[in-house]
């Protein structure tokens, strides 16, 4: 550049020089002369979007993540990345990400959990390929549903499992079945339920989401574990039951009666007490339950606390969505429900029930007579 500015200075000299001696060679001189310096500025315009541009600033960026060594560096550079991902068109957006998903060795441990928002995105993500996988899910459908299939062909880590198993089905909402297998493969995987990540847990989600009935096998072993490693898997594994009896009441009741939870009579309990006795096949469900065979005292007191089950837990989730009734809806079930105890308590069949039914019809009573229910909550 040095070379092309003393060159610069010679031919400024060389025309004014023309111009005190009056001679023609201005004139003719000056129409090349412009050119020249519009090349220059044109020049000087390609160094500098060469060194600033779009694809210098992301390369700089991921060279940024790459190099990061504390988690203070990486959530940086990472924000930084981030600004710049959802800058982009979405297709241009996608292409870069998963050109970065392909890179052998491109990930960084974050130091942080794996938190849902509100909007079923993440929050706190464990790595760099988590995030990464969390934005293509977001900006580009088709290309999440690509990857997504790339990452779930082998066992390989649960966090990123969980946001391709949400990917593939925000994406294919017609691959149910292999959403729901993929799922379970996950639930069995015995590292992972040893040693459970949040993600992992986050994962059980999809059940609900496809109202995998079928995987209540898979969540009564996990309820049924009582080892200190299994804390976690059972209580999400009830969770995802409890949450299956509000999407599909009718058979998660059914295939529910036949399960053995002998070592969770309560939980078991707690959900059939979900039931909405006003539909008839949900009554009918109930009725054959609490009648059938192998119900311990433990069981059916633990249903008479609590029959009918108006307690939620309300959380973020990666796909679903938990919709709690309010209090004119709860009154309504509860009044129902008390109808019904007074005709169980009248019915031979129930006989061996009333010292259940009738702590029910109390409390129950209790409750209207003093109010009703405030409203559905967390519980």
């Amino acid at each position: 550049m040095a070379g092309k500015l003393n060159a610069a200075r010679v031919l400024a000299g060389v025309v004014l020089l023309a111009a005190i001696t009056g001679g023609l060679a201005w004139f003719f001189a000056k129409p090349d002369a412009e050119p020249a310096a519009d090349g220059r500025r044109k020049e000087s315009r390609e160094a500098r979007d060469e060194g600033d541009g779009p694809d210098a600033r992301w390369r700089e960026q991921v060279a940024a993540v790459a190099a990061a060594s504390s988690s203070a560096e990486v959530d940086e550079a990472l924000a930084g990345l981030r600004e710049l991902v959802f800058g982009l068109p979405a297709e241009e957006a996608g292409r870069r990400l998963v050109e970065l998903l392909a890179e052998p060795g491109f990930d960084r441990s974050t130091g942080r959990g794996f938190t849902v928002a509100a909007d079923g995105g993440l929050g706190e993500v464990p790595s760099v390929r988590v995030a990464l996988l969390d934005w293509l899910g977001r900006l580009d459908p088709a290309h999440a549903a690509a990857v997504a299939d790339e990452v779930l062909a082998s066992p390989g880590n649960p966090d990123e499992w969980a946001v391709c198993l949400r990917n593939k089905a925000l994406a294919q909402p017609d691959e149910r079945d292999v959403l729901v297998a993929k799922t379970r493969e996950l639930l069995r995987h015995e590292e992972w339920r040893e040693r459970p990540s949040a993600g992992y847990l986050e994962a059980f989600d999809v059940l609900v989401h496809s109202e995998a009935v079928e995987a209540l096998p898979d969540l009564a072993e996990l309820i049924a574990d009582r080892s200190t490693a299994a804390r976690a898997p059972a209580y999400a594994a009830y969770l995802t039951l409890d949450r299956l009896m509000l999407v599909a009441p009718v058979e998660t009741m059914r295939r529910l009666r036949g399960l053995d939870l002998s070592g969770r009579p309560a939980m078991r309990a707690q959900v059939m007490a979900r039931a909405d006795v006003r539909d008839p096949r949900q009554r009918a469900e109930l009725e054959a339950y609490l009648v059938g065979p192998g119900r311990s005292e433990a069981e059916l007191d633990a249903f008479a606390r609590i029959f009918p089950n108006a307690n939620f837990a309300l959380s973020s989730n990666l796909l679903s969505e938990t919709r709690v009734p309010g209090a004119a809806e709860l009154r309504a079930r509860d009044r129902a429900a008390l109808r019904v105890l007074d005709e169980w308590l009248g019915e031979p069949r129930m006989a061996g029930l009333q010292p259940q039914l009738s702590a029910a019809r109390r409390r129950l009573e209790a409750q209207l007579d003093g109010g009703g229910r405030a409203g559905g909550g967390g519980g």
